[in-house]
């Protein structure tokens, strides 16, 4: 990818030449990593019958249910009567943490605002033992029915847990009478994160309009999310993009509106985070506390990530 603009988004976040070039080395195919479907099939049962049948496979210190194929093909892995039967998701590292961040409890009442085609919404009903209330919301018709179709092959379609709305993020939060505990916000965005430079079709379409268009509709999502939740909740923004503008300057934008709004740190384990320095942060008049967002540093088997995770006072 030859792209200036691009080169130069990097280069202020990432400031230091020899991780420039690291960062620039992440953007192509990365290894299959899935996670097991643990509430309704056993863990160490689901990864000893994939080791009989051949394939390696290796947990990642992020969660007990996050796995790294070491061996064969994506296509072999999709062959086994193991994803056949939704005993495990294929799903990227990086698309697992905002999930673990959002850490919702059994027995909570929890909205995915953009919920296809199911990722996210499976994990956080994992979590939850299928206890408590999931709304899963999707503006997109065949995504709908995507996300629909994968909590069904799951075994989360309980109208009693699960409920899902063919709507606008927008429109259901200024619609809804429901208060929610947890909301999780995985926000449309420029995805630069899932660049492949090998692959032009990944790119072609990245453009300063689109990162602009991204923006304006994150901020409606994010006010109508943070209006829906209860007070002490939980919302957790995330995105699979790298630029400043949809990550930290928008949760900068964010919290100055919003002064209820409180940061919370974020670990998790065996991922890398980088902190924007104290002179980018200074230059964009951002809050102090700004580096408790969690920006993901890509490697080889993690693309990169934002997650802020964000309390109502």
């Amino acid at each position: 990818m030859n792209n200036p603009l691009f080169e130069e988004l990097i280069e202020e976040i990432f400031e230091r030449p020899s991780l420039i070039q690291d960062v620039f080395k992440t953007f192509k195919k990365r290894p299959t990593t899935f996670r097991v479907n643990s509430h309704f099939h056993d863990v160490n049962q689901t990864i000893n019958s994939l080791k009989d049948q051949g394939f390696k496979v290796q947990k990642h210190p992020m969660s007990e249910y996050a796995y790294v194929l070491k061996n064969k093909s994506k296509k072999e892995l999709m062959d086994t009567s193991e994803y056949l039967d939704s005993k495990i998701y294929l799903q990227s590292l990086a698309s697992q943490a905002p999930v673990l961040a959002l850490k919702p409890k059994k027995g909570a009442v929890v909205l995915d605002l953009t919920a296809a085609p199911g990722s996210k919404t499976s994990q956080i009903a994992n979590l939850m033992k299928k206890q408590g209330n999931l709304y899963g919301v999707e503006i997109n018709k065949p995504r709908f029915f995507k996300l629909k179709h994968n909590m069904e092959a799951q075994g989360f379609a309980d109208p009693e847990f699960l409920k899902l709305e063919l709507t606008s993020g927008v429109k259901f939060c200024k619609t809804t009478e429901l208060k929610f505990d947890y909301i999780l916000l995985d926000a449309p965005c420029s995805a630069e994160s899932r660049f492949d430079f090998s692959e032009p079709k990944t790119y072609k379409f990245w453009s300063r309009h689109k990162i602009k268009e991204n923006q304006s509709k994150q901020k409606k999502l994010l006010k109508g999310a943070f209006e829906v939740l209860k007070e002490n909740g939980t919302l957790v923004y995330s995105t699979c993009t790298i630029n400043l503008k949809e990550n930290e300057l928008q949760i900068s934008e964010f919290l100055k509106k919003h002064p209820n709004a409180k940061l919370k740190e974020i670990q998790i384990p065996g991922l890398k985070k980088h902190n924007l320095s104290n002179d980018l942060i200074q230059k964009y008049d951002m809050p102090q506390d700004i580096n408790k967002c969690f920006r993901l540093m890509p490697d080889n088997e993690v693309e990169g990530f934002f997650v802020a995770k964000i309390v109502k006072a």
